[in-house]
């Protein structure tokens, strides 16, 4: 759904996106060819944005199975991090839950 929403927004987007709206595609887009697309037209963002999303390294040489694979690296990392966060807050409603 999400992913469906950020290629909704780089297809209606203005002519000249502010740069806030670049650097958020290049952040969370999750389609290999529009952010070979993104990748291709916005460089210089892309240099300050690929410490933090080093995937956006592989956009740059264009190879699509690569950025799939890495997207799906990306995904099941996040998954875990949510994981990670969620399980100490569950624990702790569940015990709400008990003492009820």
């Amino acid at each position: 759904m999400i992913r469906r929403l950020i290629e909704a927004d780089i297809f209606n987007a203005p002519v000249n996106p502010p740069e806030e709206q670049i650097r958020f595609w290049l952040s969370e887009c999750r389609t290999p060819e529009l952010l070979i697309a993104l990748v291709e037209k916005y460089s210089e963002p892309v240099k300050r944005l690929s410490l933090q999303r080093p995937l956006l390294i592989q956009a740059v040489s264009s190879r699509e199975t690569e950025i799939e694979r890495l997207l799906h690296e990306e995904e099941e990392y996040e998954r875990k991090l949510d994981k990670e966060y969620w399980a100490p807050l569950k624990e702790e409603l569940e015990i709400w839950r008990h003492k009820k």
